[in-house]
């Protein structure tokens, strides 16, 4: 680690220019996703389950741990596409995959396909992930990296959380 330079301000404050754009552009872009992917909580999930097929609690539990495990392994996947499309593409198709099993979810028909579209769903919607934090990495200085996570972090977090509310606004 390299001691901090002598008059420098952490923060980001102290970044490029060029980093500084960046990082809003950034933060703008993470925001907007977070905000819909706030739409769509395992909580919303749930209540559609039960409401549409009667699903139990102790279905519901074992779909959704299922789920989770299928998010969990599919971040290693990421490493792989991302080896192969890049960091970008990745975060994209992935997406844009995920989005597709998302919409395919209720027109299942029976809780079977629509579970198994949830799993599909489950399988892409993380992949962007470690792959949005290698394009942070390679786009910023050592000394831009925390300045730049919190920012875009931050920005993301309160998007999501404001997603939730807003259609009964």
């Amino acid at each position: 680690m390299e001691p901090a330079a002598a008059g420098a301000r952490p923060g980001i404050r102290s970044f490029r220019p060029v980093a500084l754009r960046d990082a809003r552009n950034l933060a703008a872009l993470f925001s907007i996703d977070a905000f819909g992917g706030g739409f769509v909580s395992q909580s919303v999930l749930s209540y559609w389950f039960y409401a549409s097929y009667h699903a139990s609690l102790a279905s519901l539990g074992e779909i959704f741990s299922i789920a989770n495990v299928i998010t969990a392994l599919s971040i290693y996947g990421a490493s792989v596409l991302a080896d192969r499309l890049g960091n970008l593409r990745t975060m994209v198709y992935t997406h844009l995959l995920s989005n597709l099993f998302l919409l395919l979810i209720p027109v299942g028909g029976t809780i079977t396909w629509a579970a198994a579209f949830l799993f599909l769903r489950q399988s892409t919607s993380q992949m962007d992930v470690p792959t949005r934090q290698s394009m942070m990495a390679e786009l910023f200085e050592d000394r831009e990296r925390v300045g730049a996570n919190a920012l875009t972090n931050t920005f993301r977090t309160i998007s999501s959380t404001a997603s939730p509310p807003s259609p009964g606004t």
